[in-house]
């Protein structure tokens, strides 16, 4: 089953539009990443500079500058899940950069974020995806969570993801994020599946209490990661 054919709202577009920015990294050049409710920017992992070689990274002293439409702002890297490929940036420590943490409240407040995934999807059920590409256009696909892989779901799509969007919103119709672009870029009409971390599951409890109603958040399924902020500053 695909849904290539379907889009989504010209409002929806906009909104999704004006909560995605471009992220430079030293060595693999310009990735994306979108704002989200309760002052996260979710990105791809592989596109945040970071130097644990552990599998969890929770606020440490990292710092990430997007690039807005005012100029560059510097993040805090809060959480860092390079097996499901996502990360979280935040406000920065307000001990340590306290003019960068009021630049980034202050840019928080002019800015409509993207809402998180509701729910996670049945498994096996084909559902209709569209991602922004950094270039500016959207890709239609087909995304299925499979159960079994526990945070993450594969995707195919009715053109070519061009290079670069790594990190880019995957929303649904109602414009809610489902997860970020992560690997693979040769997963036009199905002859290559590409994969993706599936934020219901993959984000931090901590994350998802902040950004997600509790009545419904309390309905997601158990198994996230479970780790507490470390500082106060985000």
């Amino acid at each position: 089953m695909h849904f290539w054919g379907m889009n989504i709202s010209t409002g929806v577009k906009k909104l999704v539009a004006g909560a995605t920015f471009k992220i430079p990294t030293k060595e693999r050049g310009n990735g994306q990443c979108v704002l989200v409710e309760g002052g996260f920017i979710i990105t791809a992992a592989h596109c945040v500079d970071w130097d644990c070689t552990s599998l969890m990274a929770v606020w440490g002293d990292y710092y990430n500058k997007i690039k807005t439409g005012s100029g560059d702002l510097t993040t805090g890297t809060l959480a860092v899940e390079p097996v499901s490929d996502i990360a979280v940036l935040g406000c920065p420590d307000d001990n340590r950069l306290p003019d960068e943490a009021l630049a980034f409240e202050d840019w928080c407040a002019h800015i409509v974020p993207v809402k998180l995934l509701r729910r996670t999807p049945k498994a096996r059920v084909p559902f209709p995806v569209w991602i922004r590409t950094h270039v500016e256009t959207w890709v239609a696909g087909t995304a299925t969570y499979s159960g079994w892989s526990y945070s993450t779901f594969s995707y195919t799509t009715d053109s070519e993801i061009p290079s670069g969007t790594s990190g880019g919103p995957i929303v649904n119709h109602a414009g809610e994020l489902v997860g970020v672009v992560s690997h693979g870029t040769n997963c036009c009409k199905g002859k290559y599946y590409s994969g993706a971390g599936l934020l219901s599951l993959a984000l931090p409890t901590w994350v998802i209490a902040r950004s997600i109603p509790s009545k419904i958040a309390d309905e997601l399924p158990s198994g996230r990661l479970h780790i507490p902020p470390l500082s106060s500053g985000g």
